[in-house]
C-alpha cells in the first residue's frame, strides 16, 4: 500500500498575522480532507504546537512528535515508532562545516524517527526525516553539504527506505539528490509565494522551496500535489503544503 506524505511551512510562530486559532482550524480542516499518513510542519511555534496536539491523537487520529525550531511531525496512530531523535545542524564559523549538537545555541536542524506503517512495505521498517534548511545564504553547497549530513547520519542505520522531507529553502532539488541517490519528482509547482528570499537579488516569480524525496521507495507518478490553505481570504502561510505518495 502506499504512503502519503505532506509537508508545509506553516509560518506559525509569533503572531505577525491575526487569528492564529483561525489558521490552525484551516490547517485541521485540510488534514481532515487530505489524511496523509505522515505530516511534516515547519515553522510551527509553541503556541501552534499547543493547539494542534491537543487536538491530534483525540480527534484527529494522529500522534504528534515536537523537535527543535519549530519542526513538529504528525504520524498516523497505526505507525508504530521504533525510536526518534531531534538534532540541531549548526555551522562551525571558522570551518563552514555543518556540525551536529544537542546544545543550545540557535540553528536549523531535523527530527529524524525509524518506524513501521503495516501498509507500507510489507511493515518492514524505515526512517524519515523532518527538516527545515537554513535559508539565510546564497551558496548552495551549504545546504548540499547540509543534506548530506542528514543522510549520513548514523541514528537509524540499517533501513534500506529512507525518506527526507521539509523545507529545504532550495528551488534546484537535484543538487541534493545527484550524487545520493534519492528520487524526486520534477514538478514545477511554486510552493514560497514571496521573491525569492534565497537570491536576494532576484527580482524573478517565486520558486519552489519544499520537497519529499526518498531512497528505497518510489514516487507514484502524477501523485505529486499543492494546494493553498486560506482563511478569511487570505494565505495561511506563505508557503504551500506539497503531499506526495509513495511506494
Amino acid at each position: 500500500m502506499p504512503l502519503k506524505i505532506m509537508t508545509y511551512n506553516t509560518d506559525m510562530r509569533g503572531s505577525k498575522k491575526p487569528s492564529l486559532a483561525g489558521r490552525i482550524d484551516s490547517l485541521i480542516n485540510f488534514i481532515n480532507v487530505e489524511r496523509p499518513d505522515i505530516i511534516c510542519l515547519q515553522e510551527f511555534g509553541s503556541a501552534a504546537q499547543a493547539g494542534i496536539t491537543n487536538l491530534s491523537k483525540s480527534a484527529m487520529g494522529y500522534n504528534p512528535f515536537v523537535g527543535d525550531r519549530d519542526v513538529v511531525t504528525l504520524f498516523n496512530i497505526d505507525s508504530e515508532i521504533l525510536d526518534v531523535d531531534h538534532i540541531k545542524l549548526l555551522w562551525n564559523i571558522k570551518g563552514g562545516r555543518p556540525i551536529f549538537t544537542k546544545g543550545t545555541l540557535i540553528g536549523k536542524g531535523y527530527s529524524i524517527f525509524k518506524l513501521t506503517l503495516p501498509a507500507f512495505q510489507g511493515g518492514t521498517p524505515f526512517t524519515i526525516i523532518n527538516t527545515h534548511l537554513d535559508p539565510h545564504d546564497k551558496n548552495h553547497g551549504k545546504r548540499v553539504s547540509a543534506f548530506h549530513k542528514m543522510d549520513m547520519s548514523h541514528h537509524f542505520a540499517g533501513c534500506s527506505t529512507k525518506i527526507i522531507a521539509g523545507d529545504f529553502n532550495e528551488p534546484e532539488i537535484w543538487r541534493f539528490c545527484v550524487h545520493t541517490g534519492y528520487n524526486y519528482d520534477t514538478e514545477s509547482m511554486v510552493t514560497h509565494h514571496h521573491n525569492d528570499n534565497v537570491r536576494r537579488k532576484s527580482k524573478n516569480k517565486a520558486l519552489r522551496k519544499d520537497w519529499v524525496v526518498c531512497k528505497g521507495a518510489t514516487i507514484l507518478a502524477g501523485s505529486v500535489e499543492t494546494t493553498r490553505i486560506r482563511y478569511c481570504g487570505e494565505d495561511v502561510s506563505d508557503h504551500s503544503p506539497v503531499i506526495t505518495t509513495l511506494f
